[in-house]
């Protein structure tokens, strides 16, 4: 019990349980659709489990649409944007993305705010990227879109030889960004 006497309780929470309470809170934000104003939504008092969807549906509509396939990975480490940095290490091509056209919830997008978090970053739970050729992009988009965990499914960016190794990024205001792959840890692992 001698070593509980100089335990720094304050960093413990702050560093430890603070965070961690966070990256729940915008988990379940995310996964229930909270709002951030009204209470919570309908779907949150639904419950629906387990916390995160199944891919398993989701997966299977993709492949079955013969579309050609090249990756598909849920971005659940790093999200998003390691994800895809990951998808084109030592391949010589890049992504180009335009910010408009990723889906990203009110809810999740308020989240991030006020936590100061990059939505592009966080953990992606339940979800998908899928690089395919070109030609089948519409059919695995329709494919992901009759499922219920792909109806919000988008066509996001393309894959380009414009800028080799990088995930460059069109944002609303017509500039651009480089996505990197995250290094260290955006949010503490929950699982």
């Amino acid at each position: 019990m001698q070593h509980l006497k100089n335990f720094d309780w304050k960093k413990f929470l702050l560093q430890g349980v603070l965070p961690c309470l966070l990256a729940v809170a915008v988990g379940f934000i995310s996964r229930y659709q909270l709002e951030l104003s009204d209470g919570v939504t309908e779907s949150f008092l639904q419950l629906q489990w387990p916390l995160y969807a199944p891919l398993n549906a989701l997966t299977e509509a993709i492949l079955s649409a013969g579309a050609g396939v090249r990756v598909l990975r849920d971005p659940t480490r790093g999200g998003v944007a390691t994800t895809l940095n990951e998808f084109i290490e030592g391949s010589g091509v890049g992504i180009e993305l335009d910010e408009d056209a990723i889906p990203v919830r009110g809810e999740v997008r308020a989240a991030c705010d006020m936590l100061g978090l990059d939505p592009m970053y966080c953990a992606n739970e339940g979800k998908l990227l899928c690089v395919v050729d070109p030609g089948g992009a519409e059919t695995v988009l329709s494919a992901m879109r009759r499922t219920d965990e792909g109806a919000d499914a988008a066509i996001i960016g393309t894959v380009t030889e414009r800028y080799p190794g990088r995930v460059v990024m069109r944002t609303g205001l017509g500039g651009s960004r480089i996505l990197q792959k995250l290094t260290g840890a955006q949010l503490p692992r929950i699982c």
